[in-house]
């Protein structure tokens, strides 16, 4: 098992192997969504959409071009939410958790592959870390369900109540927002219960395991411990995202007298969910006007936190890369937040990761625009919506070509395993020449 899990990719670089790797496990469950077991009229899906369907599951990023909960047989169902569970924890996690289940320790390549997919994993807390993760999902995923179960049992027969509540507490946990109904959330757009325990579930899941863990360790030690630096940017960052963009979206669809509550949930909802990038909507997307669209856009586009199960460049990444401008405004040496000074080398990574995710996205937008017809503001939010792993759609996503189709599964991919991480698997590996060049006088601004 650890031969093959990881000598089988000793020429590649961590990088490299993520990016294969995910690459590797959506052509896998491309290939079993095309059995004809897998849908529910016995017929096989085409290659391309399938492709799409199992790149969007294991991505966590839940755009659909047919509905999953009509189209699909319980079978593919089920393969689609074991994809979105894999993609939500990485799928390093579970390669660890086998390995470490038949007490096997995985190579020194393994552990740093570990690093580099999840937040706060070092080479000698890799075993331990993972345990926490895995039995800390099962505690949420599981509560989630209990409590879906509790808001749904009068509404379906009690087995068809567990299984939806257990599907949609997964696919909220993971961020992945795919859905059993044909309408997402909206049925109980007015249900406040549903709407708040959706949103602690993908709350949990954006915020990071880091920062659970961290935040455990608080609440333990009743207040003696002190927050990390990380956890506290990324609650304050995650905190005034979700903040001002419910405050924006109630602002841009202001309610009649009669329906400020309802107006109010799915303000903070789809607030909640662009910003987690879980994908829910409890409205239709496509009705909302274009300020709406662009709030949306910019949340989706920042996304959730490192080493979570949510996509977008990140709070944090976000962040450092706005503070690193202020200090270079004020003509500052360090960047500093909390008493603390961020490393050079850490906001040269933000600023890296913010103008890849820039490229991407005017890149698959330029080709969209000539491959696909409808509005561009809803190609731009169908590409953001990719990248981030969102899964919002102004209703575009069915209506793709297959080029189109293509270009969303490959970003969808890229969202996933971060900007960052794809260029660097098409980089050459590191190599110090031993010698530095005369500095270069350069004109900027």
């Amino acid at each position: 098992m650890q031969k093959f899990i990881f000598k089988k990719f000793s020429l590649f670089t961590p990088f490299q192997s993520l990016t294969l790797g995910y690459f590797l496990i959506a052509f896998i469950g491309a290939a079993i969504l095309t059995l004809p077991i897998a849908s529910a009229n016995n017929t096989s899906q085409s290659f391309v959409d399938a492709f799409f369907t199992a790149s969007s599951a294991i991505t966590t990023t839940g755009l659909i071009v047919v509905d999953t909960g009509t189209y699909y047989s319980l079978f593919g169902q089920i393969v689609i939410l074991v994809l979105f569970q894999i993609g939500g924890l990485g799928y390093m996690i579970f390669f660890g958790l086998i390995l470490y289940l038949f007490r096997r320790k995985p190579s020194l390549k393994g552990r740093l592959g570990f690093q580099e997919s999840l937040v706060g994993i070092t080479l000698s807390n890799a075993k331990k870390f993972i345990k926490r993760i895995v039995l800390t999902t099962l505690f949420i995923e599981i509560a989630g369900t209990i409590l879906l179960t509790l808001a749904w049992r009068h509404d379906f027969p009690i087995n068809k109540a567990v299984y939806q509540a257990f599907f949609h507490s997964v696919s909220a946990f993971c961020t992945a927002g795919f859905s059993l109904f044909p309408d997402s959330i909206t049925t109980w757009k007015n249900n406040g219960f549903v709407n708040i325990v959706i949103l602690i579930i993908t709350l949990a899941g954006s915020l990071g395991f880091f920062v659970l863990f961290d935040l455990g360790r608080f609440i333990r030690e009743k207040g003696r411990h002190r927050l990390h630096t990380h956890t506290k940017l990324v609650l304050i960052t995650t905190a005034f995202l979700i903040i001002a963009g419910t405050i924006a979206l109630a602002i841009s669809n202001p309610p009649t007298a009669s329906d400020i509550t309802s107006s109010a949930l799915f303000a903070q909802f789809q607030a909640a969910s662009a910003s987690t990038t879980t994908g829910f909507n409890t409205v239709d997307i496509g009705a909302m006007n274009n300020f709406s669209l662009l709030v949306l856009i910019l949340l989706m586009v920042i996304g959730a936190s490192p080493g979570g199960t949510g996509g977008g460049i990140k709070t944090s990444t976000t962040a450092t890369a706005l503070m690193t401008v202020r200090s270079t405004m004020r003509n500052q040496k360090d960047i500093n937040i909390f008493s603390r000074r961020i490393a050079r080398g850490t906001a040269d990574k933000a600023i890296a990761i913010t103008i890849i995710a820039t490229l991407i996205i005017f890149a698959d937008f330029l080709i969209l625009s000539l491959t696909e017809k409808g509005r561009l503001l809803g190609l731009l939010f169908e590409t953001v919506s990719a990248l981030g792993t969102v899964g919002l759609s102004t209703g575009v996503t069915p209506n793709l070509t297959v080029i189109g189709r293509i270009i969303i599964s490959i970003t969808m991919l890229a969202g996933r395993i971060g900007p960052l991480a794809v260029a660097v698997s098409f980089a050459r590996r590191k190599y110090d020449p031993g010698y530095r060049y005369p500095e270069a006088e350069i004109f900027v601004g």
